[in-house]
């Protein structure tokens, strides 16, 4: 009847809750169309901008965002972004996204990057280029998703699905 009716609706409210997608996207400054970096849900209330140079991204275990946070790599504030990084707990899902200027300083914070299944790839950004990371705290070196635009004031994209807080395809 009825009561089986709403049971059935609540389980499969709760199996599409389960799944959450993301739009990111990398960008180096472009001055025609001030491409940047940003983050958003498909659902209208969740857009997060990136400033200048990185921005960490760490999701909660259902796969939730729980915090986006930019750090200005570019202009010297590297150990904020490795402070962060190194606090990220072992075995959280995370993204790292650039906005504007993502070459300058990137080898100081390259250990940070591989400590997120990073790779070498770092080293193919250029100045106003992109670089994109999915990846999971302590996951081995080279085993996260990464995109690179080596051209400037080009940008990069990736749309991240999450099932039960893990990425999927």
């Amino acid at each position: 009847g009825i009561a089986s009716q709403a049971n059935q609706l609540t389980s499969l409210s709760a199996k599409l809750n389960e799944r959450k997608m993301y739009q990111l996207y990398s960008g180096g400054l472009n001055s025609a169309t001030g491409s940047m970096g940003w983050l958003k849900g498909f659902d209208p209330n969740s857009y997060y901008g990136i400033g200048r140079s990185y921005g960490l991204v760490v999701f909660n275990g259902d796969g939730s965002i729980q915090s986006v946070t930019s750090y200005d790599v570019f202009g010297g504030h590297t150990q904020g972004f490795i402070d962060a990084v190194t606090a990220v707990p072992t075995g959280t899902y995370v993204a790292v996204l650039t906005s504007d200027e993502p070459s300058g300083n990137k080898e100081l914070i390259k250990p940070s990057l591989k400590s997120l299944g990073g790779s070498d790839a770092i080293d193919q950004v250029v100045g106003r280029g992109a670089y994109l990371l999915v990846g999971r705290k302590g996951l081995p070196t080279g085993q996260a998703i990464e995109k690179v635009s080596n051209t400037p004031s080009f940008g990069v994209d990736y749309v991240l699905e999450m099932f039960n807080g893990v990425p999927i395809g």
